[in-house]
């Protein structure tokens, strides 16, 4: 596993995906929660039309806070990689509220 260089307080768990520009690690913050880092791949981290899109994409859900939507807690930079941390949501919680509906 990529040993990731967080902000103090921040823990890397593990490397839960990724996608052809990005990585998604479960790391632990400061106050013990467990959140989602979602962080552009190096290759692409340094091209500015990338990381336009990705900082406009990702702005409304920084703005939006509802029950059935995973929650975004600003922004992170490791490294030269921007990323948002997420709330985390287990898939067994996920399962459980689909098959009520």
């Amino acid at each position: 596993m990529t040993e990731l260089e967080l902000p103090p307080g921040f823990r890397q768990l593990k490397r839960l995906g990724h996608s052809p520009l990005s990585e998604v690690f479960l790391v632990r913050d400061p106050g013990g929660a467990q959140r989602a880092l979602k962080l552009l791949r190096p290759s692409v981290a340094s091209d500015p039309r990338v990381l336009e899109r990705w900082r406009r994409e990702s702005q409304p859900l920084k703005e939006i806070d509802h029950p059935n939507l995973v929650r975004s807690f600003g922004e992170l930079e490791v490294g030269a990689r921007p990323g948002p941390p997420w709330s985390v949501c287990p898939a067994w919680s996920a399962q459980a509220r689909c098959w009520r509906r």
